[in-house]
């Protein structure tokens, strides 16, 4: 009799148990299935087109993020500012296997975001960047040149952050008069107008 109420007991924990783990892998296929909104109307504006991505890849572009559409393009070609940066170590210039499976591989360009001289104009079917405008000098001067590259047509995506969520959120918004006097005076990245007020007011 004590023998039948063990094993009904671990029969009640196994099933206990099998119920949490199938609630548990619910919620994971769930958080890891969860797009952003206009997820399909992005996916369909680049699908099986050519573009450059400005900066290092993303996550949120991978698989598993919540704009997966790196396995949707045809090829993606790549500007850094430098061979190896403090966020990824992207190798010198030339062409390269792409990170995701089926694409051609595409080029990167080791340049300025703000001047892309060896990339002829309408080149692009889109320009993908993500978190990299915020922390251009000239960020007007940036588009005017992402614009200038892409066909008729063509899709600009950017990903930005909240101010809230940044690192400097403690500084003041920038006035658009500011920028648009920054993309007369042609500032470059050598400009430290700003430093002293980053370096007190970063978290």
């Amino acid at each position: 009799m004590q023998v039948n109420k063990k094993n009904s007991s671990m029969r009640e924990y196994a099933y206990f148990m099998l119920k949490i783990w199938r609630k548990l892998k619910s919620f994971i296929n769930r958080l890891y299935s969860r797009k952003c909104y206009g997820y399909e109307v992005i996916e369909q504006s680049i699908q099986g087109k050519i573009g450059l991505e400005i900066g290092s890849p993303s996550s949120i572009f991978f698989t598993e993020g919540i704009l997966p559409i790196y396995k949707s393009v045809k090829r993606l070609d790549h500007v850094n500012f430098a061979e190896e940066t403090v966020w990824n170590r992207s190798g010198s210039e030339g062409k390269r296997a792409n990170y995701y499976f089926g694409a051609e591989p595409g080029y990167q360009f080791i340049s300025e975001a703000t001047a892309l001289p060896r990339i002829g104009s309408e080149t692009y079917e889109f320009v993908l960047s993500s978190h990299v405008l915020e922390h251009i000098a000239n960020p007007l001067k940036a588009l005017t040149e992402w614009k200038r590259i892409l066909k008729v047509n063509g899709v600009i995506l950017l990903i930005l952050p909240h101010k809230s969520g940044t690192f400097d959120h403690k500084r003041t918004i920038t006035s658009f008069a500011h920028i648009e006097k920054d993309y007369k005076n042609d500032i470059t990245e050598a400009d430290l107008t700003h430093l002293e007020e980053i370096l007190m007011l970063h978290d």
